[in-house]
C-alpha cells in the first residue's frame, strides 16, 4: 500500500486495496500508513538529546522512559534531581518540535528493595512495585484467575475432563504466562500460589498434577515458567532474536559449561549487593542453561528444544520422581537430572 501527501488540500490520499481521501486537521490519526512515519520524523530526536553520561531512553510510541542507574550511596534527592534534568530537557525538545507532554502521565520512580520511592506502576500490562517484590503483579493475576475457575468448575458436570482442561488453558494459562517473565521476581513461596490455584481446580476434576502432565499436557504453571524461560534463552542461541537481545545476553567464551559449548555470560562475577535479586532473575537461568547437555542446546528450533523439556520432565513423572515438578526450578535439580544421564 502506497500513500502520499498533498499539503496544498489538507488531504492525504491511500492507495491500495481500498482507495479513500480524508481531511487532515493538524493531527495524524493512529493507525494510518503516514502515522509512525511522520511521528518518528519529529520526535525520534527526543532520545539523544534527553540521555546524558549514564541515562538512558525508551521510546515506544508516544511513550518516552527515561532511566539511569548511580551507585548505592548516592542519596534519593539527587537522582531525583538527576531525573528532573531529564524530564526538563524532554520538555523543551517538546516545545521545539510543538509536543505537549500530559503532566497526568509523568511521574519519577526509584526501583530499590529498601530504598524505593513511588507508587506501583504499570508496563505493558504488568503491574510492578518500585520495591521489585512484584506482589502487585501476582494479586492482580490471581484475583483474575480465580473468578475464571469458580466459573469453569460449574460446568464440570456437562463436559468431561479434556474439555475442561481445555477451557482452563484458553482462559487462565494466557494470564499467566503474559507476565511470566516479570514473576520470577516475586517469592518462591509466593509464586507457588500460582501452582496451588491450578492444583486446587484439578482436585475439584478429581485429577492429581501428575495425571494431568502425563495424560493431558498439563503441566504447573512453575514448571511451564521454567522452560519457557530456557526456551527464551535458546531463541538467543539460535539468534532467532531481537540484536538488542543479543547484545544484552553475550556468550562467554571463557566460560567453558560442563555440559556444551554455547555458554552465554550470566554476570555473576558482578554482583556485589542485592544478591536476592540476582536468584529471582533471568540470570539465574543462565546458570541453568549452561548445564544443559549438548543435545539439548543443539536443538533446531525453540519448540523442540521445549518439547525435549517437557518429555523428559515427564518421563520422570511416569517414575513417580516427586522431583519432576521442580525439574528446571534450579541449578541443583538440573544437575540432579542430568548427572544420571551423562556419567
Amino acid at each position: 500500500m502506497n500513500a502520499f501527501l498533498l499539503p496544498r488540500e489538507g488531504y492525504v490520499r491511500v492507495e491500495g486495496a481500498l482507495s479513500d481521501v480524508m481531511l487532515l486537521c493538524d493531527t495524524v490519526f493512529q493507525g494510518t500508513v503516514l502515522g509512525p512515519p511522520l511521528w518518528n520524523s519529529f520526535f525520534g530526536d527526543i532520545a539523544s538529546e534527553v540521555p546524558t553520561t549514564s541515562q538512558e531512553v525508551n521510546l515506544f510510541a508516544d511513550d518516552l522512559t527515561g532511566m539511569t542507574s548511580v551507585a548505592q550511596t548516592t542519596s534519593n534527592d539527587i537522582l531525583i534531581k538527576e531525573l528532573e534534568g531529564m524530564q526538563q530537557r524532554a520538555h523543551r525538545g517538546g516545545e521545539r518540535n510543538q509536543i505537549e507532554f500530559d503532566p497526568s502521565k509523568e511521574y519519577f520512580k526509584i526501583l530499590h528493595p529498601s530504598l524505593h520511592v513511588g507508587e506501583d506502576f504499570r508496563v505493558l500490562g504488568t503491574f510492578f512495585d518500585c520495591a521489585l517484590t512484584m506482589m502487585p503483579g501476582l494479586e492482580k493475576l490471581l484475583s483474575k484467575i480465580r473468578p475464571k475457575i469458580r466459573a469453569l468448575l460449574r460446568l464440570r458436570t456437562m463436559y468431561n475432563e479434556p474439555p475442561m482442561l481445555n477451557q482452563y488453558k484458553i482462559h487462565s494459562w494466557s494470564l499467566k504466562e503474559y507476565s511470566g517473565g516479570a514473576l520470577i521476581m516475586t517469592a518462591p513461596c509466593q509464586l507457588r500460589r500460582l501452582d496451588k490455584v491450578q492444583r486446587w481446580f484439578l482436585h475439584e476434576l478429581g485429577m492429581t498434577d501428575t495425571e494431568a502432565f502425563t495424560h493431558h499436557n498439563f503441566a504447573p504453571p512453575s514448571l511451564r515458567r521454567s522452560i519457557g524461560l530456557l526456551g527464551f534463552l535458546h531463541k538467543r542461541i539460535i539468534e532467532e532474536c531481537h540484536p538488542a537481545l543479543r547484545e544484552a545476553l553475550p556468550f562467554c567464551p571463557g566460560l567453558q559449561a560442563m555440559y556444551h559449548d554455547k555458554a552465554l555470560d550470566p554476570f555473576s562475577d558482578q554482583v556485589r549487593y542485592q544478591g536476592r535479586l540476582y536468584q529471582r532473575s533471568l540470570y539465574i537461568y543462565i546458570l541453568m542453561y549452561n548445564l544443559l547437555p549438548q543435545t539439548l542446546v543443539d536443538s533446531p528450533f525453540v519448540f523442540v528444544f521445549q518439547a525435549r523439556l517437557t518429555h523428559l520432565a515427564k518421563e520422570q513423572a511416569r517414575r513417580d520422581q516427586e522431583s519432576w515438578r521442580n525439574s528446571y526450578q534450579t541449578c541443583a535439580a538440573i544437575l540432579r537430572m542430568f548427572h544420571l544421564r551423562l556419567d
